[in-house]
């Protein structure tokens, strides 16, 4: 009796057994998918991880794109004309952020995360020289969690810049007989600044160039030999001082690549920046809690026609 009940129960025994080994021996997990290049415009090529989408954009300024995927999206703008080092990644560090050192094609960049705790955690990266002889490269981005972040880097360090080598001249060119510019486009030579990754604006090359925190004032400082423009972005915006004495001020409306703005000449009897009686105020709300203040004060009349043009051609920086 005992050794038919143990047959009974051998069937059982060998059902588990091979259930067992069939565990045991069941393929690993699928390895993750290699991000696969693909170029996306005239000039980018980047690595996209699975479910990622590069849609370019380019504009006069910049080739732009923006690259969406679960958890991260980016903007990204590469141009020979975009100015070296005045980013809103050249200054210090506020509480809470953290900096990274970016290897793209083997050269240096930077970028500054700022957690967002609950929310979303935003980052801006630039890198000053893409190794094609003349782009750089900045980018903006969003991400959900620190998880995505490795992510969101690894795309920056990944795009490579497409555009023919670019060999300097041995003698600078003389700006008056440099190449016309194409329709829209900035004047041949001028460079192209980024201020705080939200607005770019465009200025002669001679203009000696200053990034401020913003908690310190002015977020970017232009200064040429006969006049100066500083820029402010703030919640509330920063009025000049108020016109006195003989002071002549004429306005009218202007508008800022969309958003609706003031724009006022002045004229100082008194007061003002000495040996510098003409100025300009751009006044303009672009989104609710960013607002753009600019002034600039000339020598001359002329010299306030080229500060103009500066102002006329603020473009505001599309974040994703």
């Amino acid at each position: 009796m005992r050794s038919r009940s143990a047959l009974r129960g051998l069937p059982t025994v060998l059902a588990a057994w091979a259930l067992g080994a069939a565990a045991c021996s069941s393929a690993p997990p699928p390895v993750p998918a290699t991000p696969q290049r693909t170029t996306c415009g005239e000039v980018l090529s980047v690595a996209l991880p699975q479910g990622f989408t590069c849609t370019p954009h380019p504009t006069s300024e910049f080739d732009s794109a923006l690259i969406d995927g679960p958890h991260v999206r980016l903007e990204v703008m590469a141009s020979p004309h975009l100015s070296p080092g005045d980013s809103a990644t050249d200054r210090p560090l506020r509480q809470g952020e953290q900096t990274h050192r970016l290897s793209l094609n083997g050269l240096s960049g930077s970028a500054i995360v700022v957690p967002g705790g609950l929310w979303e955690s935003t980052l801006t990266a630039f890198v000053p020289d893409v190794g094609n002889g003349g782009d750089r490269l900045a980018a903006v981005g969003r991400f959900q969690a620190q998880p995505d972040e490795p992510a969101a880097i690894g795309i920056i360090e990944s795009i490579r810049v497409m555009r023919a080598p670019i060999t300097p001249a041995a003698v600078p060119p003389d700006p008056a007989t440099a190449p016309a510019s194409k329709p829209g486009a900035d004047p041949p030579l001028w460079l192209r600044h980024l201020v705080g990754f939200k607005i770019s604006v465009p200025a002669p090359p001679e203009m000696a160039v200053t990034t401020h925190d913003p908690s310190e004032g002015a977020n970017l400082s232009l200064e040429g030999k006969t006049f100066e423009v500083h820029l402010y972005l703030s919640e509330d915006g920063v009025r000049s001082v108020a016109a006195h004495g003989s002071d002549k001020v004429t306005s009218e409306p202007i508008v800022v690549d969309g958003p609706q703005g003031q724009l006022h000449h002045w004229q100082r009897a008194s007061g003002g920046r000495p040996g510098r009686p003409f100025e300009l105020e751009l006044q303009s709300r672009l989104a609710p809690d960013v607002h753009l203040s600019v002034f600039a004060s000339c020598q001359t009349l002329a010299a306030c026609g080229t500060a103009e043009s500066m102002l006329r051609s603020i473009r505001v920086v599309k974040t994703p």
